[in-house]
């Protein structure tokens, strides 16, 4: 989108506000309330600030409230490991505001951009109530949305909700809540470890994180649900950091309408894509400043666009983010929609594409890219919203919660989390907690190690976790708990040989069994725990697989770094618990979501080409990979005029059109006679929908 086109989009939409906004006449069978909780750090004030005490001496100058005192030797303004500092809070660490994630060092934030905020709703269906809240940062800790959910129910005792789901927008220009983004992680200088989450701020944010829920449960008033279902925009470039290459660009939408008014309450989206234009921009020395400002990067202006349409309060909820970078925004109509190649899009934040473009895309910025790509989300959204939403059918709300562990083998996590990078982040062995290194000063982190060695042996070494999957009228929400790679949830057109280990697992096919109208995957939801994708996929775990694996499946380069077989980086695998995570959770989804909707089946098959061969992509044939052998994808000579499949023992053949009426997409809509990269089975003569499971082998293909 160029920038007059951007310009006249957002012409466009306060042209909108001023139109009067009025529902449909759908009962008011629902309660709803929403309200926002600005978590902003404010700036340093001498007069007042947290922590309150000024210790002689430590005169160091402080930008940001909430950073502890300390003595400025290099005369650099900012602490650096080894100076002298006032640890207040006896967490034998210094507390600073550092910014997550980008590429970028680890100097404090220089000035807020936008709000960071946490943006809740709550519904109520009159027996069962829930709040669903989005943080704007980079992925918070289970421990810490415990925390939340605590100050909720004592705030409200028998009022609040029976349950509040919390996730992340993964915001890589938010305050960290991790710890990974300190200066001097690695240096024990003047304390234990120098994590960049600071404490103060974590009590100040959970505080305005629960009053938003409060204020939301408290606003109830009737209200009508109604939903919608769009693409992301066609002139999206959409790249990755790791293979393979399989995007989800469904974006579900839901909306609250007060009855007694017509006047939206909350308007909700959930697009999967990393909110991280802002921090990995390049270029000029003002470019480069940008990505120290605060922000709440696009979704920023995806909900500044909602809210000036609707009112009410806009919210962006991730789906599966994982590898899936900022997209380049393009002139209309210059964006392939089929894959026609791996290649490199020259984005700074280092990532790949299989599409193909033309046209010069909209500069990097906080006023250009960051810009264009929140409002050509909105854009979409709106659209969907104003033509073809549909009220709610189904008047009630249900949920499911469930615990349970991960293994832990990443060695570089062990030794981070004994050495207090994760302070916010416990670790167990056989479910019972392990105390943190601040609370065993007296132990050498080489005696820990080796007691709870990392690597493929280390099964008893854990993290806990929890997932969700819930249901408010004809929204069905499953929650994944970190950055879960597409493939892990939606699958792709992928086979075993396509993968860098072909003998190991794929994930479990989570939205094949999802059975709502309108399916909504909560990213980042519940807690952190990283990068999410099937053990097959998993090569730069460090420790994760014995080295002679390695020097098997990867060809070229370091067998233990994290370049696979077709020549294809995975540096966000490096990023991960281990290598099975992803399975774990997808297991866990399956069994929270149940058989699926009746009638619906998930059968082995290939699509059936115009000139009658089996193929597994309705697309084209093509790994998509990184060199020369396997980068190439050629098109399919038109769309399938069938799909083969065994059903049972018996082998069938469904032609389209005719036993099937339409493609489906991942969410099982119908997509009509069309396929995309989104096209995932189709849609039968009576209704019930056939998902291509493409990935085992299949006879004559």
């Amino acid at each position: 989108m160029t920038m007059p086109k951007i310009a006249r989009a957002v012409a466009l939409v306060l042209a909108l506000a001023a139109v009067p906004w009025r529902a449909g006449a759908a009962a008011p069978v629902f309660r709803a309330g929403a309200a926002i909780g600005d978590m902003t750090p404010p700036a340093f004030d001498s007069s007042h600030h947290t922590p309150s005490i000024d210790p002689p001496g430590m005169t160091g100058a402080r930008a940001w409230d909430f950073t502890e005192p300390y003595l400025d030797q290099n005369g650099n303004g900012m602490w650096d490991p080894g100076e002298p500092y006032a640890d207040l809070n006896h967490n034998l660490r210094y507390d600073g505001i550092y910014l997550a994630g980008g590429g970028r060092d680890p100097l404090p934030p220089t000035r807020v951009a936008d709000p960071i905020t946490a943006r809740a709703f709550v519904v109520d269906d009159g027996s069962k109530r829930v709040a669903v809240e989005v943080l704007d940062v980079i992925g918070m800790f289970s421990d810490d949305m415990d925390k939340i959910r605590a100050q909720v129910r004592k705030a409200l005792g028998s009022n609040a909700p029976a349950e509040m789901f919390i996730s992340s927008t993964h915001d890589e220009s938010a305050p960290d809540v991790i710890g990974l983004w300190g200066t001097g992680l690695t240096s024990l200088g003047s304390g234990i470890g120098n994590a960049g989450v600071s404490d103060y701020w974590m009590s100040f944010a959970i505080k305005r994180a629960a009053q938003a829920i409060i204020a939301a449960t408290r606003n109830l008033k009737p209200a009508s649900l109604r939903f919608a279902e769009t693409t992301q925009p066609d002139d999206f470039l959409t790249c990755w950091s790791s293979y393979p290459y399989v995007r989800a660009s469904k974006i579900p939408i839901m909306q609250a309408v007060a009855t007694s008014s017509g006047a939206p309450i909350f308007t909700l989206m959930n697009y999967g894509i990393h909110a991280e234009s802002l921090s990995f921009n390049g270029g000029t020395p003002e470019l480069q400043a940008e990505k120290y400002w605060l922000s709440a990067d696009w979704p920023y202006w995806a909900r500044r666009a909602l809210e000036t349409r609707y009112g009410g309060v806009g919210i962006q909820m991730a789906g599966p983010v994982g590898s899936v970078e900022t997209p380049k925004v393009f002139p209309s109509g210059t964006v392939s929609a089929r894959p026609t190649g791996q290649n490199d899009p020259g984005h700074p934040a280092g990532c790949r594409t299989i599409f193909s473009t033309t046209g010069t895309p909209v500069a990097l910025g906080y006023f250009d890219e960051t810009r264009a790509v929140g409002e050509g989300v909105a854009a979409r959204v709106i659209a969907a919203l104003d033509s073809s939403a549909e009220s709610s059918i189904s008047t009630q709300v249900s949920f499911a919660r469930r615990a349970f562990f991960v293994p832990l083998t990443n060695a570089l996590f062990v030794a981070a989390g004994f050495g207090q990078v994760f302070p916010r982040r416990p670790f167990y062995v056989a479910g019972v907690e392990l105390p943190q290194l601040s609370q065993l000063v007296a132990q050498p982190i080489g005696t820990l190690l080796s007691l709870h060695p990392p690597g493929p042996n280390a099964g008893a070494l854990e993290v806990r976790t929890e997932m969700v999957a819930y249901r408010i009228g004809d929204a069905q929400f499953i929650s994944t708990p970190g950055e879960e790679f597409p493939i892990g949830y939606v699958r792709g057109f992928q086979g075993p040989d396509d993968m860098p280990y072909p003998k190991d697992q794929m994930t479990a096919w989570v939205t094949a069994r999802m059975t709502g109208r309108y399916r909504f995957i909560e990213g980042l939801g519940e807690d952190m725990i990283g990068y999410l994708f099937p053990k097959a996929n998993s090569v730069g775990v460090p420790g994760d697989r014995p080295v002679q694996e390695a020097q098997t499946a990867i060809a070229g380069g370091d067998p233990t770094g994290d370049t696979d077989r077709f020549g294809c980086g995975h540096s966000d695998d490096s990023e991960a618990t281990s290598g099975k995570s992803g399975n774990v959770v997808s297991a866990t989804a399956i069994s929270l979501l149940g058989s699926g909707v009746a009638g619906d089946r998930i059968l082995k098959g290939r699509w059936v080409w115009p000139d009658g061969s089996l193929h597994r992509d309705p697309l084209g044939d093509g790994t998509l990979g990184c060199d020369v052998a396997t980068r190439s994808f050629a098109p399919a000579p038109g769309a399938p005029i069938a799909v083969s499949v065994l059903d049972g023992s018996a082998m069938r053949r469904l032609t389209i059109p005719g036993d099937a009426v339409a493609f489906i997409d991942y969410n099982g809509m119908s997509q009509g006679l069309i396929p995309t990269v989104d096209t995932r089975g189709v849609l039968l003569a009576n209704g019930s929908r056939v998902y291509v499971d493409v990935y085992p082998s299949f006879p004559g293909s």
